[in-house]
């Protein structure tokens, strides 16, 4: 948990974000972590759940996060993973309010 927390910290850094919201954040992959019923888990599991947690709360602080998480390899794959997210039906749909 600790190591989870100071991800989303960091990536939710001078963003609008609350100790409330990020306790939420935190609790959500905390809940999704334990339903999965497993002795250990894979950082690749737990870093993707963490975007999608920024996804939902914070683009921002979402792309800061996968920049550090995913290691992209060059400018054309960060670009790629952009156009993913400008792509996303979900995220349009929210934009849209």
């Amino acid at each position: 948990p600790g190591k989870v927390r100071k991800g989303i910290v960091r990536a939710v850094e001078k963003r609008p974000l609350s100790v409330s919201e990020i306790d939420q954040m935190m609790a959500r992959i905390m809940h999704r972590i334990s339903k999965m019923n497993v002795k250990s888990l894979n950082s690749n599991r737990v870093g993707y759940m963490i975007i999608e947690e920024l996804k939902e709360v914070d683009l921002i602080a979402m792309v800061r996060f996968a920049t550090v998480y995913h290691c992209f390899k060059d400018i054309e794959a960060f670009k790629d993973f952009i156009d993913q997210l400008v792509a996303d039906p979900v995220l349009n749909e929210n934009n849209d309010e």
